[in-house]
């Protein structure tokens, strides 16, 4: 028995060695380092339950390398610290959580990465997944059966917490619905937005025709459309250029603050430009043109919960 605590020793030591060499030394951290001036350090937890795709594991992402690293990484101390230091598991995840904590403040301090308290809870997560598997192995008569039962618990316990995972982000994300031109969106009285029937025209030598509609003026002020959002946080999508030599102006304003203010591309660029606004909380959407400015195929997609 003696025997085999000594080989779990050496085995937590060096494990432990390794995880910390990934922490503080792997992935170019001391390079990096040299070009971090402040402390930063996330105590609010936002993201924890974000778990990569399998596909992006698949192609080897580093960004899906961290996010499975920091649950999976961590189940082997599940394993070994109980099978040390027997110990229930409140107790047990309290100072494994704290001595995170920790790792994570001497990142932080040291500029070799940013303390992230979401990142400790997965950790955590890992641990605790560890932990549950050791319990159900323990009763096992032999070690290899211990072992067999723990390794086949820690692969389930650890698909159905990846799952849950899953489940808490797609409910707790808004994903962005379908595409809506502008022109379709109804006031409080039921009126469209005007005078935007698409046409087709020329920007530089190119014919456009655009599908949606298209925001312009022919008189010698600026042409002002409004439409009323409701509330709605949106992505908002169009194209703009100017067909004339003197190109022209748009600006954009929501609910009385400025979002965009720019001057169209010249007849002698003859391009287009295609612009990706997210806004929050969107209630009067305010476009204001001038000059041989074009806008078109302007529309949103809004963003919701699934279950909106």
């Amino acid at each position: 028995m003696a025997k085999n605590r000594k080989v779990i020793l050496i085995i937590t030591i060096l494990y432990t060695v390794l995880i910390l060499y990934f922490m503080f030394f792997a992935f170019g951290r001391i390079g990096a380092s040299h070009q971090i001036t402040e402390y930063e350090f996330i105590f609010t937890p936002l993201d924890f339950y974000h778990v990569p795709d399998l596909t992006d594991l698949f192609r080897f992402s580093l960004m899906a390398l961290f996010g499975f690293g920091n649950f999976a990484a961590f189940i082997p101390f599940g394993f070994l610290i109980p099978m040390l230091f027997p110990m229930r598991y409140v107790r047990f995840i309290t100072l494994f959580f704290l001595s995170i904590m920790v790792v994570e403040t001497v990142q932080m301090l040291s500029y070799l990465g940013s303390g992230d308290i979401n990142d400790a809870i997965q950790n955590s997560i890992g641990a605790s997944i560890g932990y549950a598997a050791y319990k159900l192995g323990s009763n096992a008569k032999t070690i290899k059966k211990q072992l067999v039962i723990s390794g086949f618990s820690a692969l389930f316990i650890f698909a159905a917490v990846w799952g849950c995972c899953e489940v808490i982000e797609t409910a707790l994300t808004k994903k962005e619905g379908p595409f809506i031109a502008i022109n379709e969106v109804k006031d409080a009285s039921g009126n469209t937005v005007q005078h935007t029937a698409p046409y087709r025209f020329e920007l530089g030598r190119e014919q456009v025709l655009p599908q949606y509609n298209v925001f312009s003026f022919k008189e010698q002020t600026a042409a002002v459309y409004t439409s009323e959002l409701r509330g709605r946080d949106i992505i908002l999508y169009f194209k703009y250029g100017a067909t004339g030599k003197l190109g022209g102006t748009l600006a954009i304003s929501v609910d009385g603050q400025q979002l965009l203010l720019t001057e169209a591309p010249t007849y002698q660029e003859g391009t287009a430009e295609t612009y990706e606004i997210p806004i929050e909380k969107a209630n009067k959407l305010t476009i204001t043109v001038k000059g041989n400015a074009r806008l078109w195929d302007l529309g949103y997609r809004e963003m919701k919960y699934f279950w909106n």
